[in-house]
């Protein structure tokens, strides 16, 4: 008798990744954004500020990595800001 992963008491846990591919074109777009934003937070709050995914590379990384303790900068250089989206992706 076989046992199945979903009679057992702690059935193995499964982690889902969402995978977002996008252009070169798209990704320098936001690689720009992200040092213009570091540049104007280190300007404002006169704090260490640089891009946070390109030193870390994980998808989880702020895209802005400061001395501020408890805050997330999530960078979206676009026209038409989808606010709710991007709270998610934050």
């Amino acid at each position: 008798m076989s046992v199945c992963a979903r009679d057992s008491p702690d059935p193995p846990r499964r982690l889902f990744v969402r995978v977002e591919l996008m252009g070169t074109k798209s990704q320098r777009k936001g690689a720009r954004g992200e040092r213009e934003a570091a540049a104007e937070i280190a300007r404002l709050f006169r704090v260490e500020a640089r891009r946070g995914r390109q030193y870390c590379g994980d998808p989880e990384a702020p895209d802005v990595r400061t001395a501020i303790d408890q805050v997330h900068f999530e960078v979206k250089r676009t026209e038409w800001l989808r606010l709710y989206p991007a709270l998610a992706q934050a």
